[in-house]
């Protein structure tokens, strides 16, 4: 009876995509038992052929702690037993800066750029205000992965007397990080000349 649990990694990505392989090597006719220790609820473990298995993690949504336990081989026969032990990294999201307020020109195109730094372990989307644009520097984006600065601008003008407020809201799993700011109000205003200059009487 031997385990080859090789291909676990020592410890999973937050964000994890990868499947560890485990074969076993067992006396022909032979069985064994597969007993996850409190992982059943976020370890997925499925049959790949005869004798053997792969283990798949679930994401760590946690920003708090990395978290462990142990997948147990156990012959039917003797009753051995080989722990595998699965770890799995904490998760990372951060927005900087992230309590910021900015306003941006009620002009669209005076309205400079305000760069936000993203920093997370996989995949967040962003939903915001209809008049603010997102972009990577060039493009404008809806999302991404990873690590990323973008950059939030005003994409029209506001017609508005009053200022407007704006709000960003970027997005993984079970976490949201919120940018609020505003764009200026529009200036406009008539001025009166007192007295009317003599050219202009009638």
């Amino acid at each position: 009876f031997r385990v080859n649990a090789e291909n676990v990694p020592s410890m999973f990505s937050a964000w994890n995509e990868k499947t560890a392989a485990v074969s076993v090597e067992i006396t022909d006719g032979a069985t064994f038992t597969i007993d996850p220790e409190n992982s059943s609820n976020w370890i997925d473990i499925k049959s790949s052929g005869k004798n053997a298995f792969t283990i798949k993690p679930q994401h760590n949504w946690s920003l708090d702690q990395t978290r462990q336990t142990v997948v147990n081989v156990i012959s039917d026969f003797t009753q051995e037993a080989y722990p595998i032990t699965i770890q799995q990294d904490k998760y990372v999201f951060s927005v900087t800066p992230s309590s910021q307020t900015v306003s941006f020109d009620e002009i669209a195109e005076n309205a400079q750029p305000h760069k936000v730094d993203v920093q997370c372990s996989g995949e967040w989307s962003i939903t915001k205000s209809d008049w603010i644009k997102v972009t990577d520097g060039i493009n404008e984006i809806s999302g991404g992965k990873g690590n990323k600065s973008i950059y939030l601008t005003a994409k029209t003008d506001n017609p508005s007397t009053k200022s407007r407020p704006y709000s960003v809201k970027i997005v993984t799993g079970e976490h949201t990080k919120s940018l609020t700011g505003l764009q200026n109000a529009y200036i406009w205003k008539v001025t009166y000349l007192n007295p009317i200059p003599s050219e202009l009487d009638p």
